[in-house]
């Protein structure tokens, strides 16, 4: 096993990393921040979704998108 450190946008309050295989990405949630990073291992492209509260859970659904848990709804 290799590791390795990667570039990806910093956080606030980074935590739960997320694997998805379907699409090669590494999600993960800046709860103080209030946004959601996701890292594209292949070509290392990031992008950010910004939410309007603070992030209580996120999932990925099995047939795409995801479902992401607000302080102020879902």
């Amino acid at each position: 096993m290799k590791i390795s450190r990667v570039a990806a946008p910093a956080c606030r309050g980074g935590e739960s990393p997320l694997w998805d295989p379907e699409t090669g990405k590494i999600y993960y949630v800046d709860n103080i921040g209030q946004k959601i990073h996701s890292l594209d291992l292949s070509t290392g492209a990031t992008s950010s979704l910004e939410v309007p509260s603070l992030i209580t859970a996120f999932v990925l659904r099995k047939k795409g998108g995801a479902i992401v848990a607000l302080r102020t709804g879902i």
